[in-house]
């Protein structure tokens, strides 16, 4: 797997994902599985000390979602992007948004 790109804001965190992942998250039977393959990476590239279980959590949280607007992102060329609260367990906003690679 490729890593999404992670970056910290003033809510927790933000992931975006690739058009390559965006596909694989689309196409994968168990969306949620595919994206808690990526928990691990975007824990360690938090920087701010956010654990697994945490980001487990909100991925869990929003799995659903998420691999319904993989579905509608990939079809338009655009990517997957997850705003994580961190303050809030569990609290996510996934979205469709522009590809940033």
């Amino acid at each position: 797997m490729a890593d999404p790109r992670v970056r910290s804001a003033w809510y927790g965190l933000s992931v975006d994902f690739t058009k390559k992942e965006t596909k694989a998250i689309s196409l994968t039977g168990s969306s949620c599985a595919a994206l808690l393959g990526y928990a691990g990476v975007i824990a360690a590239a938090s920087g701010v000390g956010v654990t697994v279980s945490v980001i487990v959590g909100a991925l869990t949280a929003g799995c659903a979602t998420i691999g319904a607007l993989s579905d509608a992102a990939y079809s338009n060329g655009k990517c997957i992007s997850l705003k994580i609260f961190t303050a809030i367990p569990g609290a996510t906003a996934p979205w469709i948004a522009t590809c940033y690679k």
